[in-house]
């Protein structure tokens, strides 16, 4: 949570009228890989997305980076 409390504080929010308030920023991985742009955000609608489209279609693969994030509600349906 201490990113967040960071990004919250010192980043303008980007406006999203689907995903909802974002966060971009510059950072690093932990095996030292930088990403110049990374968005962060919550994840609920983008899961609830992919719920959606597995119900609807054939499935559909979502790689979401997160520190912390309910799976349970996806892996139900997978």
């Amino acid at each position: 949570m201490e990113i967040i409390s960071f990004l919250k504080n010192n980043i303008e929010p980007l406006e999203d009228g689907f995903y909802g308030a974002g966060y971009r920023a510059a950072t690093y991985l932990k095996d030292g890989t930088y990403l110049p742009c990374v968005i962060f955000r919550n994840t609920k609608k983008t899961v609830d997305l992919a719920i959606k489209r597995l119900k609807k279609n054939k499935p559909v693969v979502v790689f979401l980076i997160t520190q912390q994030m309910d799976t349970t509600k996806l892996s139900n349906h997978l």
